[in-house]
């Protein structure tokens, strides 16, 4: 009996353009016999998430989704992963400068097992100002990585963090959204992302927190690399935050804080310089920040200048390309058995021999 008996994980489809959709690219009028199968995909994503089991997987396919059923996503609880078919190059929410309060919802229930991931969330302007766009509520532990948060309105975030939440945020970009993190309580991982311009990368609104902030760059983007935003790392009294392996370059402030003592820095690269066990004070020479392109050049002193056990084992960069690479000639500052990792949200590689990172 299917219905109350799974041996096995699903595979659920979401398709804005399926073949017998009598709509393309909206949800308002559907295929009557959606399933979510290849061959009858559902054309949106709430459908595929009210579908899926314990396990399942949410495959949402390439094309931009707005309207009912792909706005105030709410996953029940689930212990499930909706992700994108080809990531977020490929699949866009529009939320067409209209949400009532957030994109996505969670409960008390989830934990890091449920899983959103690979999506270009864009255009968010909610009635209520300040909202965020993906809501991490009171008990819930979720991982939302690999998605790229763009355009918003003016005091938004992208996610926000209430409630003693212990959830993961990995490989994700904030492109100039006006917070990228908001952290009213909790205590997440956030490894391998970028926040580039906006007013604030992380903000660490209130205490009883700690936040672990793991290869990432925190002004030019927090490079998890945070850069050109106002302020790239803020903490209230009460709030100690832990950052490592991390780039704050080129931000306003690179971290606002009443008491310094309060947030802890390692291996990181803090223009200005901060207290802790191998930080520097040093251009990261990035490819062209003007063009967004935050990798590292071959001369940057932050190649093989981080903490292996912080950067965690098997971990990816923002690319989704290998953590840890070696670059011959460069001198292993950082700590650990060779190859070393690299400050920031990307890793220098070289898969062609030319000397320029790929």
């Amino acid at each position: 009996d299917g219905a109350h008996h799974r041996y096995e994980t699903m595979q659920v489809r979401v398709d804005d353009d399926g073949p017998f959709d009598p709509l393309p690219s909206s949800s308002d009028v559907s295929d009557p016999m959606e399933n979510g199968t290849l061959a009858r995909p559902f054309d949106a994503i709430q459908e595929g998430i009210n579908a899926a089991g314990p396990g399942d997987v949410v495959m949402v396919m390439d094309g931009t989704y707005r309207g009912k059923g792909n706005w105030e996503l709410e996953f029940q609880a689930k212990p499930i992963t909706v992700r994108s078919a080809n990531g977020p190059g490929s699949t866009v929410i529009d939320l067409e400068l209209f949400s009532w309060f957030h994109f996505v919802a969670f409960g008390a229930g989830e934990t890091r097992a449920t899983r959103f991931q690979g999506f270009h969330v864009t255009n968010f302007d909610p009635w209520n100002n300040g909202a965020r766009a993906i809501r991490f509520g009171h008990g819930s532990s979720p991982t939302v990585e690999e998605c790229r948060f763009t355009q918003a309105a003016l005091n938004t975030g992208a996610i926000g963090l209430e409630g003693r939440t212990r959830g993961k945020i990995s490989r994700c970009e904030f492109d100039r959204f006006p917070i990228g993190i908001q952290i009213d309580e909790g205590r997440p991982l956030i490894s391998d992302c970028l926040f580039h311009g906006g007013n604030t990368g992380i903000n660490l609104a209130m205490g009883l927190g700690t936040t672990d902030c793991a290869n990432s760059t925190v002004p030019l983007t927090v490079q998890t690399t945070i850069t050109g935003a106002g302020v790239g790392l803020r903490a209230v009294p009460g709030a100690f935050p832990t950052v490592e392996n991390s780039i704050l370059w080129d931000n306003t402030t690179q971290i606002l804080t009443p008491n310094p003592g309060d947030v802890t820095v390692r291996h990181s690269d803090v223009q200005g310089g901060w207290p802790g066990v191998g930080n520097i004070n040093t251009d990261p020479l990035f490819v062209n920040a003007l063009a967004d392109d935050y990798r590292l050049t071959a001369g940057s002193p932050t190649i093989d200048a981080a903490n292996n056990t912080a950067a965690g084992n098997g971990a990816a960069d923002l690319e989704g390309g290998t953590r840890f690479f070696d670059r011959p000639g460069t001198p292993d500052t950082g700590i650990g058995p060779p190859p070393i990792a690299d400050m920031g949200a990307d890793e220098w590689t070289d898969c062609n021999g030319n000397g320029i990172d790929d």
